[in-house]
């Protein structure tokens, strides 16, 4: 693959981050369909695309989120009125946020609220009161959330790469007889070769387990399994996978 292809994938992965992050911060879903697009195109999927990644992975950038706290007023000040607009800066990084004057008291400010969320709010936030009434009011908010694309690429090629195996492993019932260290054999709707072991009982009734060998090709992130070997009967599991 050309140097250049990967760069535009790059480009491409960085400018979906920022707009999903700093568009609603919790949502990551345009970005997931662009990363499955990558993932399943016959011409990049395999390790190419993985190291590409990877490599991407390396290179960490923090975005910020709106603005979405109350404002807490230290000093309503003197000399303000409703509808005083307020810039928000970020210590980091951080554009268009503002609040909004909404209520007074002979001018003090007694209630005060966002007036524009803005986006990319990193690290502390100061209001500047300066410029309005008689620039001594001194208000607060807390910074927002904070996501870095190396989180969400890392955790995004850890599915990836992990696509049909098994993720976690919980005991749904006890069963009878088994004992600390039976292997055993989970079968679920879909995927095979799922093992896991037990690490704890009590009076033979299954309590913990650990995942052996995650198995592979389970097409659904929730599975309930019935198991075979070791020394007992009638342990029942529930497997979440890693599905793309």
């Amino acid at each position: 693959m050309s140097n250049f292809l990967q760069a535009d994938i790059v480009n491409v992965l960085r400018n979906k981050v920022s707009t999903a992050v700093a568009t609603e911060p919790a949502d990551t879903s345009a970005l997931k369909t662009l990363l499955d697009a990558i993932y399943n195109d016959p011409d990049l999927k395999g390790s190419i695309v993985g190291q590409i990644l990877k490599n991407y992975a390396d290179n960490t950038v923090t975005y910020g989120g709106k603005l979405n706290g109350s404002v807490t007023i230290t000093n309503g000040g003197t000399g303000y009125s409703v509808g005083d607009i307020m810039p928000v800066t970020g210590s980091i990084s951080g554009e268009n946020g503002s609040v909004i004057v909404t209520s007074v008291n002979s001018g003090v400010i007694d209630g005060c609220e966002i007036n524009n969320a803005g986006n990319k709010y990193v690290g502390t936030l100061t209001i500047d009161t300066s410029g309005k009434g008689n620039s001594d009011a001194v208000l607060a908010m807390a910074s927002p959330a904070t996501y870095e694309e190396q989180t969400i690429i890392s955790d995004y090629i850890n599915i990836a790469e992990n696509a049909g195996k098994a993720k976690t492993v919980a005991v749904n019932a006890g069963g009878t007889g088994y004992a600390v260290d039976d292997v055993l054999s989970v079968t679920t709707a879909s995927g095979t070769g799922l093992t896991v072991k037990v690490t704890s009982v009590s009076a033979g009734v299954v309590t913990g387990l650990s995942i052996v060998t995650p198995g592979s090709g389970m097409t659904s992130d929730t599975n309930s399994g019935a198991v075979t070997g070791g020394t007992g009967t009638g342990c029942t599991v529930d497997v979440t996978a890693y599905i793309i």
